[in-house]
């Protein structure tokens, strides 16, 4: 095998890697953005049972003993 045809077989190879490694970071950043959506989604029910919480214990204190 020549030396052209090596050199363009790891040509090719490496434009492939290339295309694996553009779709896994696509991948990620799709991912960071759906669990910032849930993480905020959870942040908010979070602070509500804080609040619920609150607002109970503040009518029934005897169930913080």
């Amino acid at each position: 095998m020549s030396k052209l045809t090596r050199l363009k077989e790891h040509i090719h190879a490496l434009d492939d890697i290339n295309n694996i490694m553009k779709a896994m970071k696509n991948h990620a950043l799709f991912e960071i953005n759906k669990m910032t959506k849930y993480l905020s989604m959870q942040d908010n029910s979070i602070n509500t049972i804080k609040e619920v919480g609150q607002d109970f214990f503040k009518f029934y204190p005897a169930y913080l003993e």
